[in-house]
């Protein structure tokens, strides 16, 4: 989260028209701050590299010049670059490039849809999925989770125990069990 306990957005958009209305979208959401575009991958590079930008989450089209939404997401996984998730905003609605998005780091693939308040939805879904609000995680702590009293054993709950071998019985699901002799 950046300092003013918001999110920081890195929006990769080279079209000023998407672009607008993408800004807008997410800054219409109370948990947005900033948003901070590249207008191509090569630019959002030079951004992360230079820690001009430390975004919580990032929105990639894939169709931008210089470099592309799938060359610039293959650069971050293949340099360890954005540690954040990455999320592909784009109107391209051919399975391929949904599978290359997701083969080449991205964690989403959105279809941008045509009304503004399916693409508020689409954007808010995608950040609570991804960077979830700090009150929304669990209130126990893995070390608390072990101080809990353990429930008691019953009868009912005990395991079956193998004759052969006084251990509890394993169940094979489907495997064969060997056979000696």
């Amino acid at each position: 989260m950046s300092k003013n306990k918001g999110l920081c957005v890195l929006l990769l958009e080279d079209d000023d028209a998407d672009a607008y209305l993408t800004s807008r979208a997410l800054l219409s959401l109370p948990r947005v701050a900033n948003v901070v575009r590249a207008r191509d991958g090569q630019e959002a590079v030079a951004m992360l590299e230079a820690g001009r930008v430390v975004p919580d989450i990032s929105f990639v089209d894939l169709q931008m010049p210089t470099m592309d939404g799938m060359r610039f997401l293959s650069t971050c996984m293949n340099e360890n670059l954005a540690k954040v998730p990455l999320v592909v905003l784009t109107s391209s609605a051919d399975w391929k490039d949904a599978l290359r998005s997701r083969v080449n780091g991205a964690l989403l693939v959105i279809t941008k849809p045509e009304r503004p308040s399916d693409l508020v939805q689409a954007l808010s879904d995608a950040i609570q999925t991804f960077v979830p609000e700090p009150e929304a995680a669990t209130s126990l702590s893995p070390r608390k989770a072990f101080d809990l009293p353990a429930p008691p054993l019953t009868d009912e709950a005990r395991p079956a125990m193998s004759p052969q071998t006084a251990a509890p019985a394993v169940p094979t699901f489907g495997r064969r069990e060997p056979r000696f002799g």
